[in-house]
Protein backbone atom coordinates (compact mmCIF):
# COMPACT_ATOMS: atom_id res chain seq x y z
CA UNK A 1 0.00 0.00 0.00
CA UNK A 2 2.51 2.25 0.40
CA UNK A 3 3.53 1.93 -2.68
CA UNK A 4 0.25 3.31 -3.98
CA UNK A 5 0.44 6.31 -1.29
CA UNK A 6 3.92 7.13 -2.79
CA UNK A 7 1.76 8.74 -6.37
CA UNK A 8 0.91 11.50 -4.01
CA UNK A 9 4.29 12.55 -3.21
CA UNK A 10 5.71 12.36 -6.83
CA UNK A 11 2.18 14.35 -7.20
CA UNK A 12 3.65 16.90 -4.39
CA UNK A 13 6.81 17.43 -6.07
CA UNK A 14 5.37 19.48 -9.17
CA UNK A 15 3.61 21.45 -6.20
CA UNK A 16 6.67 21.87 -4.11
CA UNK A 17 8.66 23.29 -7.18
CA UNK A 18 5.63 26.00 -8.14
CA UNK A 19 6.05 26.87 -4.73
CA UNK A 20 9.96 27.25 -4.20
CA UNK A 21 10.15 28.72 -8.14
CA UNK A 22 7.75 31.25 -7.61
CA UNK A 23 9.18 32.56 -3.78
CA UNK A 24 12.67 32.42 -5.47
CA UNK A 25 11.92 34.52 -8.48
CA UNK A 26 9.30 36.66 -6.78
CA UNK A 27 8.97 36.50 -3.63
CA UNK A 28 5.74 35.31 -1.99
CA UNK A 29 3.09 37.33 -4.02
CA UNK A 30 5.11 35.62 -7.12
CA UNK A 31 4.58 32.29 -4.91
CA UNK A 32 0.93 33.15 -4.42
CA UNK A 33 0.03 33.86 -8.03
CA UNK A 34 1.81 30.59 -8.90
CA UNK A 35 -0.45 28.48 -6.35
CA UNK A 36 -3.62 30.07 -7.58
CA UNK A 37 -2.50 28.86 -11.13
CA UNK A 38 -1.35 25.70 -10.03
CA UNK A 39 -4.28 25.02 -7.73
CA UNK A 40 -6.64 26.02 -11.06
CA UNK A 41 -5.71 22.65 -13.29
CA UNK A 42 -5.78 19.85 -10.38
CA UNK A 43 -6.63 16.66 -11.00
CA UNK A 44 -7.61 13.16 -9.60
CA UNK A 45 -5.66 9.68 -9.67
CA UNK A 46 -6.87 6.55 -9.11
CA UNK A 47 -4.60 7.03 -5.28
CA UNK A 48 -5.05 11.28 -5.14
CA UNK A 49 -8.04 12.92 -4.53
CA UNK A 50 -5.92 15.90 -4.65
CA UNK A 51 -2.67 18.21 -4.47
CA UNK A 52 -3.46 21.70 -3.66
CA UNK A 53 -1.17 24.50 -2.31
CA UNK A 54 -2.47 27.07 0.37
CA UNK A 55 -1.54 30.65 -1.84
CA UNK A 56 -0.61 32.20 1.39
CA UNK A 57 1.66 29.88 3.01
CA UNK A 58 2.78 27.45 0.48
CA UNK A 59 1.83 24.41 2.01
CA UNK A 60 1.26 21.57 -0.24
CA UNK A 61 -1.84 19.37 0.80
CA UNK A 62 -2.20 15.66 -0.34
CA UNK A 63 -5.07 14.24 -0.23
CA UNK A 64 -5.76 10.58 -0.47
CA UNK A 65 -8.60 8.96 -2.27
CA UNK A 66 -9.05 5.25 -0.71
CA UNK A 67 -12.23 2.81 -1.69
CA UNK A 68 -13.01 -0.35 -2.03
CA UNK A 69 -11.71 -0.76 -5.36
CA UNK A 70 -8.12 0.67 -5.49
CA UNK A 71 -6.49 -1.37 -2.96
CA UNK A 72 -6.06 1.21 -0.44
CA UNK A 73 -8.52 0.93 2.76
CA UNK A 74 -11.76 3.46 2.51
CA UNK A 75 -11.21 4.66 6.17
CA UNK A 76 -8.12 6.35 4.60
CA UNK A 77 -9.82 8.13 2.05
CA UNK A 78 -9.38 12.14 2.21
CA UNK A 79 -6.59 11.78 4.57
CA UNK A 80 -3.33 14.01 4.36
CA UNK A 81 0.13 14.98 4.51
CA UNK A 82 1.08 18.33 4.47
CA UNK A 83 4.27 19.64 3.42
CA UNK A 84 5.78 22.83 4.94
CA UNK A 85 8.22 25.61 2.77
CA UNK A 86 10.21 27.40 4.97
CA UNK A 87 13.70 29.17 4.56
CA UNK A 88 16.83 28.64 7.32
CA UNK A 89 17.59 32.30 9.05
CA UNK A 90 20.18 32.90 11.31
CA UNK A 91 18.12 32.65 14.11
CA UNK A 92 16.32 29.14 13.02
CA UNK A 93 13.85 28.23 10.55
CA UNK A 94 10.80 30.68 9.69
CA UNK A 95 7.78 30.80 6.98
CA UNK A 96 7.79 32.17 3.69
CA UNK A 97 7.33 35.98 3.93
CA UNK A 98 8.26 39.09 2.25
CA UNK A 99 11.60 39.61 5.06
CA UNK A 100 12.58 36.05 4.36
CA UNK A 101 15.36 35.20 1.97
CA UNK A 102 17.31 32.10 1.12
CA UNK A 103 16.98 28.38 -0.27
CA UNK A 104 13.13 26.66 0.71
CA UNK A 105 13.40 23.76 3.23
CA UNK A 106 10.49 21.15 3.21
CA UNK A 107 8.83 19.75 6.50
CA UNK A 108 6.17 16.80 6.02
CA UNK A 109 3.67 15.82 8.23
CA UNK A 110 1.06 13.19 8.31
CA UNK A 111 -0.29 12.46 11.86
CA UNK A 112 2.43 13.29 13.63
CA UNK A 113 5.53 15.68 12.86
CA UNK A 114 8.42 13.79 14.85
CA UNK A 115 10.73 14.46 11.89
CA UNK A 116 9.65 17.66 11.51
CA UNK A 117 9.93 18.75 14.97
CA UNK A 118 13.57 16.81 15.40
CA UNK A 119 15.04 19.10 12.78
CA UNK A 120 13.63 22.28 14.35
CA UNK A 121 11.29 22.68 10.98
CA UNK A 122 7.75 24.84 11.13
CA UNK A 123 4.71 23.06 10.54
CA UNK A 124 1.87 24.60 9.40
CA UNK A 125 -1.36 22.71 9.80
CA UNK A 126 -0.45 18.70 9.79
CA UNK A 127 -1.79 15.86 7.87
CA UNK A 128 -3.97 13.33 9.58
CA UNK A 129 -2.80 9.96 7.60
CA UNK A 130 -1.76 7.41 9.82
CA UNK A 131 2.24 7.35 9.95
CA UNK A 132 2.91 4.18 9.43
CA UNK A 133 1.92 4.39 5.80
CA UNK A 134 3.96 7.61 5.21
CA UNK A 135 7.87 8.13 4.33
CA UNK A 136 9.93 8.31 7.43
CA UNK A 137 10.21 12.03 6.32
CA UNK A 138 6.55 12.53 6.93
CA UNK A 139 6.32 10.89 10.30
Amino acid sequence: MRAKLAEGTIAAATARETVTVGYLSGGVLSMSSAAASFNSGLTKSKYVDNVSIDPATGAVRIAYAADATNGIPPPLNLKTIVYTPQVLTSGGYALLSSNQYGSVDWACTSETSVTATGRNMLTVGGGDMPSRFVPTECR
